[in-house]
């Protein structure tokens, strides 16, 4: 039979190996739940940062639309123009072909 001190060093072997992993266990919990918090955080700067481009993207885009009326425009002067000039080097031509 064992000795009762044996039984009682072998319980307590095992509370103390039971409490060590059990501290164990509390740390690297400790220590996911900082990791955790860290990255919910840097999600959170990413989040604020790709707010701050949608918001910059939609003013560029709101400009666009703005200028577009105004390169239509500058479109049809060019083309106006581009008339104009046949028919004034047309004139042109003639007027040196009658010389």
């Amino acid at each position: 039979m064992t000795k009762p001190i044996t039984k009682i060093l072998c319980i307590s072997a095992l509370a103390a190996g039971a409490y060590l992993k059990r501290d164990q266990i509390l740390t690297t919990g400790r220590q996911l739940k900082q990791t955790v918090d860290e990255n919910i955080a840097a999600v959170d700067d990413w989040l604020a940062a790709l707010q701050k481009v949608n918001a910059s993207l939609t003013h560029l885009a709101q400009e666009v639309d703005a200028t577009l009326p105004v390169i239509s425009e500058l479109g049809e002067a060019v083309a106006k123009f581009s008339e104009e000039s046949s028919s004034h080097i047309e004139a042109l031509t003639d007027f040196d072909l009658k010389k």
